[in-house]
């Protein structure tokens, strides 16, 4: 019914499982969710991309929600609630 995906994935990232849920399964509402993170997961890089910019990606994409982490419980249910009734 609904997809959540991190953004920052090894071997993958969130938008493309988000176009690849589009693709075969028509649109089923996705969450994009982040919490930054560096683009090396081993190492810290202070020029590494913000949690708003890849958040920013997600929606020009077509997320249909995204969230910052952390989230608390209610946002997240709040957000899945609102999906599921549109």
């Amino acid at each position: 019914d609904l997809v959540i995906t991190d953004v920052i994935m090894p071997g993958i990232d969130g938008v493309a499982v988000m176009n690849h849920v589009r693709t075969e399964f028509g649109h089923i509402p996705v969450v994009v969710i982040s919490g930054g993170g560096n683009i090396a997961p081993l190492e810290y890089e202070p020029s590494a991309i913000k949690t708003n910019a890849y958040l920013a990606s997600a929606s020009i994409a077509g997320a249909d929600a995204t969230l910052t982490k952390p989230f608390d419980r209610k946002t997240l249910l709040g957000t899945i609630e609102n999906l599921l009734n549109q």
